[in-house]
């Protein structure tokens, strides 16, 4: 292990274990685990992913306490490659560790506030989400399009997915999907469930059985092709399937269900649609207020 790494490790490791002391088990594991992707990720099946600093383009990563900056630190802020919570927490354990270390930034508020408006977030227009279909090169690309951008599943969903889970009949095409809050069972799309049928999968059969490596270049690769002004990913198009159904006129209830949210509030934030509904409702009050006094 590289000297730099190593101090990451070992430090960070220490500051855990004081810290399990007072918070508990449960939650000083997950900030140990918070902390250590900051340097290297890690997949379901314990290969190493692109760390936190890498996902948001810093190279070489910060290895010391004092190498990180205010700059850095909005870079994490600023990005939309993790949902609102996760960023949060990855940023809350970062700043605890700095504080514990005796770092100065640590100490500044208005850096590590988390705004109750969301950052700069890209989705992708019905349009652009029909090129990105033209572009897929093969089944696998289609599969992994599709299950995002056309039917709202998670990375980690569609690679736990596996033959035995889908039920493919033309009249009723559905999906038992393992998420964050348990399982549920979701309608398949017909673009979804066309990209299942010609992998073919059988019982414990992965649909996609590469790493997260492979799933993020896939997609990275298909946005290029079809000229995306921002880089594709799983993230993007989930997110992104929510808000065209949702201005497609499709209930957010349904939507809610098909995500696997906890309320209808949590998904109007997540497809940044709560903050225009609720500019239009004032705006449609005040024209109404107008004609009252004409």
């Amino acid at each position: 292990m590289p000297g730099g790494a190593r101090w990451w490790t070992e430090r960070t490791t220490e500051y855990v274990r004081e810290g399990a002391k007072i918070w508990g088990t449960e939650h000083a594991e997950g900030i140990r685990m918070a902390l250590a992707r900051f340097q290297c990720g890690r997949a379901r099946d314990g290969s190493k992913t692109p760390g936190i600093w890498a996902r948001v383009g810093v190279s070489p990563a910060p290895t010391r306490a004092a190498d990180i900056t205010a700059d850095l630190v909005t870079r994490i802020k600023r990005s939309t490659e993790w949902a609102p919570k996760t960023r949060n927490f990855q940023l809350q354990a970062l700043r605890g560790f700095l504080r514990w270390e005796g770092c100065e930034l640590a100490a500044d508020r208005k850096l590590w506030a988390m705004n109750a408006q969301a950052g700069p977030r890209d989705w992708l227009t019905r349009e652009q989400l029909a090129e990105v279909w033209s572009a897929c090169r093969d089944d696998h690309d289609r599969l992994l399009v599709a299950a995002g951008g056309m039917n709202g599943l998670r990375r980690a969903e569609v690679r736990r997915l596996r033959g035995r889970d889908v039920l493919l009949a033309i009249d009723r095409a559905e999906a038992r999907i393992e998420g964050k809050t348990g399982t549920r069972t979701i309608p398949l799309g017909t673009y979804l469930r066309n990209a299942l049928v010609a992998l073919d999968r059988r019982g414990h059969e992965l649909y996609f059985p590469w790493r997260d490596t492979a799933y993020d270049s896939r997609l990275a690769a298909v946005g290029r092709s079809a000229g995306l002004p921002f880089q594709l990913s799983a993230h993007r198009l989930r997110r992104s399937f929510g808000r065209v159904a949702y201005r497609a006129g499709v209930p957010i209830v349904d939507i809610q269900h098909i995500y696997g949210h906890a309320s209808p509030a949590m998904t109007a934030y997540y497809i940044g649609i709560e903050s225009e509904e609720m500019a239009a409702g004032l705006a449609t009050f005040e024209r109404a207020l107008v004609r009252e006094a004409v």
